[in-house]
């Protein structure tokens, strides 16, 4: 996947899709850190050079810890609300 999108840098780690940011930086360093994305700035050569690199590689990265979390928005929910407990 080729992206300048800090969520489908998210989506591609989670989907095991290899993803090249095009980009100078990412506010996503979990991903490359993970090997499962590779920012490569913005010269022609340096994008074909990071797809073939991840076209390459294996993608049998793990996923950051907390992209794996279960109700992320009820944990947010919680900090809006002072941390009251939330009642369905």
């Amino acid at each position: 996947m080729l992206t300048d999108s800090g969520t489908v840098q998210e989506e591609c780690c989670l989907f095991h899709v290899p993803a090249v940011t095009v980009r100078k930086t990412t506010e996503r360093p979990e991903t490359v850190d993970c090997g499962s994305n590779l920012v490569s700035g913005l010269e022609e050569a340096a994008i074909l050079m990071g797809v073939k690199t991840m076209l390459n590689e294996p993608r049998n990265w793990e996923c950051p810890e907390e992209y794996l979390k279960l109700n992320v928005s009820a944990t947010v929910l919680k900090i809006i609300l002072g941390g009251n407990e939330i009642v369905y």
